[in-house]
């Protein structure tokens, strides 16, 4: 349970960010194959990117601990 406020934060964060991409990218009028390209690789990127930060950062707060 201590995680749920990250999964929400994340999540929130993965889907609005996903969303404006793909929508930019069919607002240009590229075929229908690149915004869902973008829009995955989108969701990788972000999901690695808050899992390290995460991890990073709960190290940072244990390192302080001490």
């Amino acid at each position: 349970m201590g995680y749920l406020s990250e999964v929400i934060y994340g999540g929130v964060d993965g889907i609005i960010t996903t969303f404006a991409i793909v929508s930019g990218a069919a607002g240009a009028n590229m075929s229908s194959r690149v915004p869902m390209v973008i829009g995955a690789s989108s969701l990788i990127a972000d999901g690695f990117s808050m899992g390290v930060s995460s991890y990073l950062a709960e190290q940072a707060r244990v390192d302080n601990k001490n």
